[in-house]
């Protein structure tokens, strides 16, 4: 892993840099104000995963276009931040779904993932820690939260999702469980996303929840 000395290896440069183009162009041209959430795995070996590839999404309830649309925003994300695709065993397995009606959803209310990973993978929280993706870094995360250590505690909480919700999880291959998943509540009626740019918009705010690069090799 990178020493406090070291520079940043040219393909994270590259990777954390893409990742700032995307946002930039994101939020320039849309302003959609919704919901977005996020909860994982304390069992989620996050310094780890390198590949994901798309499952089988048969509970999908969108349109086929909606679908295409959604894979290709998240795998333009995935790879920006250094993730293979294409792998025959991935390390996490990407699932997505559309909710039309109102419906309440329970989640936890945790640690930032961010802060979790810098008190329990010193080592890749170092790395992460000086990348600058133009949102919130880690230092700002671990400012806002006093450096406390986090506790590994599923403190539940219900959220009352508004009409049109997708949701993004991850589900660890190996493990067979999901060690992540963010949502977008209130972005889309029962005919189908408002538009390619609120589709777009969601994904990616809701993968920021997440915003790990992929550790280094």
């Amino acid at each position: 892993m990178l020493d406090s000395t070291d520079t940043l290896p040219l393909t994270k440069a590259i990777h954390a840099l893409s990742y700032i183009v995307i946002m930039a162009m994101l939020w320039s041209c849309s302003s959609t104000a919704y919901v977005v959430e996020s909860d994982y795995s304390y069992a989620g070996t996050f310094h780890r995963y390198k590949s994901f590839s798309f499952g089988e999404n048969k509970s999908f309830g969108g349109s086929e276009a909606d679908k295409v649309l959604v894979e290709k925003y998240i795998g333009s994300v995935l790879t920006a931040w250094g993730y293979e695709t294409g792998a025959s065993k991935p390390d996490l397995y990407v699932f997505y779904s559309f909710y039309f009606e109102d419906f309440a959803y329970r989640g936890y209310n945790q640690p930032y993932l961010q802060q979790w990973i810098h008190y329990n993978h010193p080592a890749y929280g170092k790395e992460l820690s000086q990348l600058d993706t133009g949102l919130d870094s880690l230092n700002n995360v671990l400012n806002k939260t006093g450096k406390r250590v986090p506790k590994e505690e599923y403190d539940k909480v219900t959220y009352h999702l508004k009409e049109g919700t997708l949701l993004i999880a991850f589900v660890d291959r190996k493990k067979k469980s999901t060690v992540w998943q963010g949502y977008a509540s209130g972005i889309m009626g029962s005919d189908g996303a408002q538009n390619q740019r609120v589709l777009r918009s969601a994904v990616i705010r809701i993968l920021d929840e997440f915003k790990l690069l992929s550790p280094s090799s």
